[in-house]
């Protein structure tokens, strides 16, 4: 099925973003650390801010959940700011309170990485590498106008070719995360054709992926194989306690207990075929090309996705 779905404008490096981070800054000067976080929190929930605001934004509401003892949300907010730009680094001498969270952020490696790609009349953009899962659409700019039209969620998009100045992806607020000035002079090679597609991978829902299942499939397999031999022990202890010595309720209570385990087990493997074959058809019907994309034409642009 294919849908049409009109793209949203938003414009970027608002002077909200500028006049907003200076209040912040001041607020920190000042020890209103809770008050700051708030503002900073809101900032970057408006998403009007380009890749270096968002990373001086996140570095900042790292800092504030620090300095108010919430070290989990100081990591997030650091390893947010290390995935746009990994060269950030604290002032020499800081606190170990913010040392601490913005370390353990480090050592999880969580740069983004994007490559644009130019070549049979499409541009793409291919998200090589995105741990945080921080990419949620696309946008376009075209020649000759200020403001940015954004795409989110859909499948792919095709249209006439017209000339762009700019490609960005963002984040689920609508930050920029990368942009790309310039298209038509990405790396590949330049064809006459009557499309463009701008196009991202986004992973499919945690539900939907094949690797998913397959942890659930040896989960299920070990769980009924453990389950199998405690009835394999308790079917022992019967066989040896049959010999007409011991009293019938012990040897009752040693058949229960063996058929308990005995329909866990079936149970257990019943699931583990399921979770198997599902593993199997998700692995089988991947998509090979990226999953989110942006149409624009000449006189306006559309979402156009499959589903």
């Amino acid at each position: 099925m294919l849908l049409v779905v009109s793209l949203v404008a938003s414009a970027h490096a608002d002077g909200r973003v500028i006049d907003a981070t200076t209040q912040i800054q001041k607020l920190e000067a000042a020890l209103e650390y809770e008050q700051a976080l708030v503002l900073a929190d809101r900032t970057i929930a408006l998403g009007l801010a380009n890749p270096t605001e968002l990373a001086k934004l996140e570095m900042l509401a790292g800092r504030l959940a620090a300095g108010l003892d919430h070290a989990d949300a100081a990591q997030a907010h650091f390893t947010r700011a290390l995935a746009i730009d990994p060269t950030l680094a604290l002032e020499a001498g800081t606190s170990p309170k913010l040392q601490t969270p913005f370390e353990a952020a480090r050592a999880t490696n969580p740069a983004l990485e994007v490559k644009f790609d130019r070549g049979a009349g499409a541009v793409t953009a291919i998200v090589a590498r995105d741990p945080l899962a921080l990419v949620a659409g696309v946008g376009v700019r075209r020649q000759g106008q200020e403001e940015w039209l954004v795409a989110r969620g859909h499948d792919y998009a095709i249209s006439r070719e017209v000339p762009l100045a700019e490609v960005e992806v963002i984040d689920d607020h609508g930050n920029q995360l990368v942009v790309a000035p310039d298209p038509s002079l990405v790396a590949g090679p330049r064809r006459t054709a009557d499309m463009v597609r701008i196009l991202v991978p986004i992973p499919p829902p945690f539900h939907r992926r094949w690797t998913t299942w397959t942890v659930t499939t040896g989960v299920l397999l070990a769980g009924a194989g453990l389950c199998a031999w405690r009835y394999g022990v308790a079917q022992d202890a019967w066989n040896r306690e049959n010999d007409g010595l011991h009293d019938y309720s012990r040897l009752h209570a040693l058949e229960g207990r063996g058929q308990r385990w005995a329909i866990a087990a079936d149970v257990g493997f019943g699931l583990a075929a399921i979770a198997g074959v599902t593993a199997a058809v998700l692995s089988s019907t991947r998509p090979s090309e990226p999953a989110v994309g942006v149409a624009v034409t000449g006189t306006g642009a559309a979402v156009v996705g499959r589903f």
